[in-house]
């Protein structure tokens, strides 16, 4: 949003190409919910809170990416200083799209990214992982050394699988059919997190709402829940967001060994 009423002294006519450039170039309207959608987020990062729940965020992902860096994965960048971080799943021989596929049967929400080096975007190297999302659920970096041994659990079975059945996609599917490592999973991240209270997502008309009603680790980068009636940055209901991963072998089952057990 654009605002400018000019002055006396504008010479180079100012005021109205700005104007101009909003309505019609690029906004149909005044639009009233983008305005107070607007004001009441301002207002919002503007409290001390916020600045807590930022600080907090951080501290997470830090906390993530040292978890995986014992873990002997490699982070682009070699770690992180802001809310996200990039895995770099090529070392492990796996795939972003197919790891996160078996993430999504696990019921671990994450994207798969191309990083740099990578031959296109059909078939990514890394994932992205953020933690906004987590902390406003009440996760806190103690929390994060079990998400990360969730992601590399489910980095083990893709390697399995991709092991047995090939990188293609169909073929890859094929594997994941009654597969006893993703039901044990998908059920020790449902207990984990089903320890926090649910979200009160505001949801388009197509959501799965399967999903939304089944406990999910979500760990996003760009995920945006809203709390029912609470603070978004509140520390006191967590839920986990989470982004991808790919083949692996003996080479690499040291990446794959959980820190507590």
């Amino acid at each position: 949003m654009i605002l400018s009423q000019g002055d006396d002294n504008d010479h180079y006519d100012y005021e109205e190409k700005i104007n101009f450039a909003v309505f019609p170039s690029l906004q149909g309207g005044p639009h009233n919910n983008h305005i107070a959608a607007l004001a009441i987020a301002l207002k919002q990062v503007a409290t001390p809170e916020y600045k807590a729940y930022m600080l907090q965020v951080k501290k997470n992902a830090q906390a993530l990416a040292s978890a995986l860096l014992r873990r002997k994965c490699r982070l682009v960048t070699g770690g992180t200083d802001n809310h996200l971080l990039l895995w770099d799943l090529r070392t492990l021989g796996l795939t972003g799209k197919n790891y996160e596929k078996v993430c999504e049967m696990c019921h671990i929400t994450l994207n798969k990214i191309a990083i740099f080096g990578d031959n296109g975007t059909i078939t990514p190297g890394g994932v992205r992982i953020g933690t906004p999302a987590m902390t406003s659920r009440g996760c806190l970096e103690a929390d994060f050394e079990t998400i990360a041994d969730f992601l590399l659990r489910a980095a083990q079975i893709a390697s399995v699988v991709q092991r047995e059945h090939g990188k293609m996609q169909k073929a890859f599917l094929k594997g994941l059919e009654s597969n006893k490592d993703i039901v044990e999973l998908r059920t020790r991240v449902e207990i984990f997190a089903t320890q926090f209270p649910s979200l009160s997502p505001i949801v388009s008309a197509d959501a799965n709402i399967s999903q939304l009603l089944t406990p999910h680790i979500l760990v996003q980068s760009d995920a945006a829940m809203l709390m029912g009636g609470k603070p978004f940055w509140s520390f006191t209901d967590p839920l986990i967001w989470a982004n991808g991963l790919g083949d692996g072998g003996p080479a690499i089952q040291g990446a794959f060994q959980p820190q507590n057990g």
